[in-house]
């Protein structure tokens, strides 16, 4: 009885451990907090194509973290994407 137990423990962690490894968080483009305005509309165009990448990736990483029972790590990273695109908006109206 105490293997069975101590195996379908052990079981659990391995699953939700290997769960919160499949959920990785993108790097930050460096693009979108460096200052100063865009230079020109090429390189504007280039760091948008980033964030969204980067976007679509944050949103599945808090989806991911979530669900593998990790809401606060997720809620991180809807807020840590929310300051990346207000620093991007930021940069791209010249601030």
């Amino acid at each position: 009885m105490r293997a069975a137990a101590f195996t379908s423990i052990t079981i659990a962690i391995l699953i939700s451990g290997a769960a919160n490894a499949a959920c990785v968080k993108p790097e930050i483009p460096a693009c979108a907090v460096e200052k100063g305005a865009f230079p020109n509309s090429a390189i504007f165009d280039q760091c948008r194509i980033q964030m969204l990448a980067y976007k679509d990736g944050m949103e599945q990483h808090a989806t991911c973290t979530k669900e593998a029972g990790a809401p606060h790590e997720g809620q991180a990273s809807e807020q840590e994407l929310q300051a990346t695109l207000t620093r991007f908006n930021q940069r791209a109206r010249g601030e």
